[in-house]
């Protein structure tokens, strides 16, 4: 099995014993994708506004600057997939966000999408893939970013939004943040209510798997 070395950029600023948590899914998911993961600094809430988007776009690409050359793929793990248009241009390697992967891959699913995050709208990066098809969006009640997820309160805020939006008549649910995977909503969502809930990192890992092992960047 050829594997791969793939950087994971965390858009939270995380201590070390969390860091590769999304890494370490993205290695149970594939097991040929090795990944070793960064955080950006000073930034302990995460993405959750344009400002923070903007303000982490910049770090990101820093940061990439100084490893692209160490790996054969960058995944972003983030659903606004800060940065990742603006490095595809200008890198050689693929460089994959969490937003577009798991944007098109709900499309498998269903053609009424709900999405679910901890903004208002959804991702802008969602938004333009889904077009006409995303039907409605929700933020739960008690987040307001990516460390409210960790809360009980914010935990149940999360399965209540969900349920909302099945009530609403989607048929698929995005999860539109990295940090529901963080605290693994995906597999109870779907153990519990009757539509698909698709997960982002499992999404970038499949996505970034495919173009390694296809070799279609190249």
């Amino acid at each position: 099995m050829e594997q791969h070395k793939i950087a994971v950029i965390r858009v939270v600023t995380i201590e070390e014993e969390k860091l590769n948590l999304h890494g370490k899914l993205i290695e149970k998911y594939f097991p040929n994708l090795i990944t070793e993961s960064y955080c950006i600094p000073d930034q302990y809430n995460g993405v959750y506004d344009d400002i923070s988007h903007e303000i982490a776009t910049e770090k990101i690409i820093d940061i990439v600057k100084q490893i692209q050359s160490q790996y054969d793929g960058i995944i972003v793990s983030c659903a606004g997939d800060p940065a990742v248009e603006v490095l595809n241009q200008e890198l050689d390697i693929p460089i994959v966000g969490a937003g577009h992967s798991v944007a098109s891959y709900s499309l498998n699913f269903g053609d009424k999408i709900g999405v679910l995050g901890i903004r208002e709208e959804a991702p802008e990066a969602v938004k333009k893939i889904l077009g006409d098809k995303l039907v409605k969006s929700a933020k739960p009640v008690k987040v307001n970013n990516t460390n409210d997820l960790l809360t009980e309160e914010g935990k149940k805020s999360v399965i209540e939004a969900a349920k909302k939006l099945e009530e609403a008549g989607v048929d698929t649910i995005i999860l539109a943040c990295t940090g529901l995977s963080t605290i693994g909503v995906a597999k109870y969502l779907n153990d519990n209510i009757g539509i698909p809930v698709i997960d982002p990192v499992f999404s970038e890992a499949l996505v970034m798997n495919s173009i390694c092992k296809y070799k279609y960047f190249f």
